[in-house]
């Protein structure tokens, strides 16, 4: 079962408020896998077969959910559609 870390941050050096992130210790398998925890795949909506884009910064490794443009073109012109912004040719 993950860990669930809080962690107190300053913002711009100032402590106007505490600020409580929340992060998850996993563990890795011996296949080098980890698992994401199903809160978090909830909060980013991601589904199996995903592409999730992992970035090495220093000591620290960042991922970062892959956005299908083709799925950000769809939405907007669904978007535009049911607004009214679209017309028959």
């Amino acid at each position: 079962m993950p860990m669930r870390i809080k962690e107190n941050r300053h913002v711009d050096g100032v402590l106007n408020r505490e600020v409580l992130e929340s992060k998850v210790a996993v563990r890795i398998d011996q296949k080098g896998r980890i698992s994401i925890p199903r809160h978090i795949r909830n909060e980013l909506n991601l589904q199996p077969g995903d592409l999730i884009y992992l970035r090495r910064d220093n000591n620290e490794l960042r991922a970062v959910k892959g956005i299908n443009p083709f799925d950000q073109l769809a939405d907007q012109a669904e978007s535009d559609f049911r607004s009214g912004k679209t017309r028959n040719l």
